[in-house]
């Protein structure tokens, strides 16, 4: 093996030091919080999600290093000024993550909750916050605890940077820019994540379907930083209050209570109806907007034979979405309550991923989600596989089809291959189809060009 230049040395051993550390005290919490509700044969998909997370963290600090380490003024071995900042910043960057670790530990125990945005709510009334902290928990004995840690961690750090400086070999620079691209790539898939068209999200953990495998998982600084922006998202009380009376008897609440704000309903059943299992097929329609339909009185009969559907059959009016955009439109049909986000959508929203959707209620259904693409954007993937119990959820690779751009095959190869698959259930079914107005031309599978040649 051709020698390994120093800066790459000390940032793949400063990386295998974090990441052992982040995976000790992953460890730690499996043990203190999880392992009576997980056993151990089953958390191994938390701890390998978990160490995707922390990689990422540590491939985002590795980054700036090898960029900047070489550069003469910021040298980390032979500019002293270099190697002084390099250490500083090492050293803050490790007392920051004790600091975040502590914090989980301590907020997960209080709320059995992982580390979010929300504490900083907390800051508000920063006298009484730091008295109830003070009242709590032993703040001396563990800010002597991290000030030991850091010294530790310090310790390691120049160990490795003396181990690292101990080389001398000079290398050409051929096998330099090498070394450099080479880590240059692995510090990028550690961020992105995975291999794939969309990055590693944290509503990948709550693809487990295990809430204790969800928490396991999840690092505390993705969490944290994943929550930040939606902050100061939550409910205007007072607002709510005020435009009861009208939402209320709009939405047919049964006992209107203003003072609980209940917008409990109860729907009997008519008469006649079936009691049976029906299948049930929910299409969403990618860039249908209602208003530009004919179901809401456009005057140009945009959409006539939709609307002959409509009129034919039972048309659901209420079920709407106030604004704009696809995710928010999942939302509003998944959950049944209006997507009203105000900083992003209400999927991409980690406090918000637990929720009620009447497709659960449809007891001994298979349940099938069908999408050309990716469920990865706007964390949609989180939204329907955390709350969708024994989800089949069927996406761009569980098709014959190609794709055809970023999106994902086209829809009629959508529509076509689902159709397939819905064919061959044997019990009955709720199945929801999420078309992505992708309309080029289609593509007729070769197993199937012989069937299409004997018609006439």
């Amino acid at each position: 093996m051709p020698p390994v230049p120093r800066l790459i040395r000390w940032i793949v051993s400063l990386a295998v030091f974090f990441l052992v550390v982040m995976t000790l005290l992953r460890v730690g919490t499996y043990f203190a919080f999880t392992h009576d509700r997980l056993p151990l044969a089953q958390a191994w998909a938390g701890f390998w999600l978990g160490f995707r997370f922390d990689g990422r963290i540590v491939a985002s600090a590795m980054l700036p290093l090898l960029v900047l380490g070489g550069i003469s003024f910021l040298d980390a071995f032979n500019a002293r000024i270099g190697r002084r900042f390099w250490l500083v910043l090492l050293g803050l960057f490790s007392g920051l993550l004790l600091v975040f670790y502590v914090s989980d530990f301590l907020h997960y125990r209080y709320l059995n909750q992982r580390l979010n945005a929300s504490v900083l709510g907390y800051l508000e009334d920063t006298k009484i916050s730091a008295g109830m902290v003070w009242q709590t928990y032993p703040v001396g004995r563990i800010g002597l605890g991290l000030l030991v840690a850091l010294v530790g961690f310090m310790a390691v750090i120049v160990y490795l940077h003396r181990r690292a400086a101990a080389v001398t070999v000079a290398l050409r620079k051929p096998a330099r820019v090498t070394w450099f691209v080479a880590t240059l790539l692995v510090c990028l898939l550690g961020i992105f994540g995975r291999a794939g068209q969309f990055p590693l999200r944290w509503s990948d953990a709550f693809n487990l379907r295990n809430d204790a495998l969800a928490n396991l998982a999840l690092n505390p600084v993705q969490s944290f930083l994943s929550s930040l922006e939606f902050r100061t998202s939550g409910c205007e009380v007072a607002k709510v209050r005020e435009h009861y009376p009208f939402m209320s008897a709009y939405l047919g609440v049964t006992a209107p209570d203003p003072e609980r704000l209940s917008f409990e309903r109860r729907i009997v059943a008519r008469d006649g109806v079936s009691l049976g299992q029906p299948n049930v097929v929910i299409v969403i329609c990618e860039s249908f907007s209602g208003y530009k339909s004919s179901m809401w009185g456009n005057p140009l009969a945009t959409t006539p034979f939709f609307n002959g559907l409509c009129q034919q059959g039972l048309f659901f009016d209420n079920c709407f979405t106030p604004h704009y955009g696809t995710a928010r439109g999942v939302w509003a049909t998944i959950t049944g309550i209006p997507d009203v986000e105000a900083v992003e959508t209400a999927s991409r929203n980690p406090a918000l991923v637990d929720q009620h959707t009447i497709v659960n209620d449809f007891v001994g259904y298979e349940k099938l989600y069908f999408i050309g693409g990716s469920s990865s954007w706007a964390n949609i993937r989180g939204l329907l596989t955390n709350n969708i119990k024994g989800l089949k959820l069927y996406e761009e690779d569980s098709y014959r089809s190609p794709r055809i751009d970023v999106w994902g095959i086209s829809d009629k190869n959508l529509l076509l291959e689902a159709s397939d698959v819905l064919a061959r259930q044997t019990k009955p079914f709720f199945a929801v189809i999420q078309t992505a107005d992708n309309h080029r031309p289609y593509t007729i599978p070769k197993e199937d060009l012989k069937e299409f040649s004997k018609v006439d």
